[in-house]
């Protein structure tokens, strides 16, 4: 027998499995965020839906790091690893772009691309220069030799570099 609570939470599911549909036609949904602490530094990811994460680095010297990456990608095959100049932009919806000083492709358990931002407040490939978009919005696309390879809604203004920042200076 089916009981008004079971049809409740049944449409429920329902709904939101249609609604996420709805809302991730134009770009994956990103979903919530995982904060990772680590000596010195700390991460937050945000996954999206369709596998791929982003993923920004915070160091205590105050460097930025960003990564994107999926569990298999075939952009990275045959690419060479090594190669540190091809940095990736991020731009950070109706506040401005940062261009990396350094990047390439990652290949191992994840592929996919990395940027770092030198530790310096301002300049090109700045730490600073991003921290200062990264303040201001909420959706960063990511741009990677010439082609965007998806946007990511952190869904708080400031949140993302604000949680690594404040781990980092302030560990528990």
């Amino acid at each position: 027998m089916f009981t008004l609570s079971a049809l409740a939470m049944s449409t429920f599911w329902g709904a939101s499995f249609l609604s996420a549909g709805a809302v991730s036609a134009e770009e994956p949904e990103t979903y919530a965020f995982q904060l990772e602490v680590g000596n010195g530094r700390c991460s937050v990811d945000y996954p999206r839906s369709d596998g791929t994460t982003l993923t920004l680095l915070y160091l205590k010297n105050g460097r930025v790091n960003i990564s994107v990456h999926r569990p298999r990608w075939e952009m990275v095959d045959d690419k060479n690893t090594e190669d540190q100049d091809n940095p990736m932009t991020i731009e950070v919806q109706g506040v401005g772009k940062s261009k990396a000083k350094w990047g390439g492709y990652r290949n191992g358990f994840v592929q996919g691309v990395w940027s770092a931002w030198d530790e310096n407040p301002s300049g090109a490939g700045s730490s600073g220069d991003l921290i200062k978009l990264m303040e201001k919005g909420t959706i960063y696309t990511v741009w990677f030799e010439g082609q965007k390879l998806g946007s990511f809604n952190t869904k708080m203004k400031g949140f993302a570099i604000n949680s690594i920042r404040n781990c980092v200076n302030n560990p528990a």
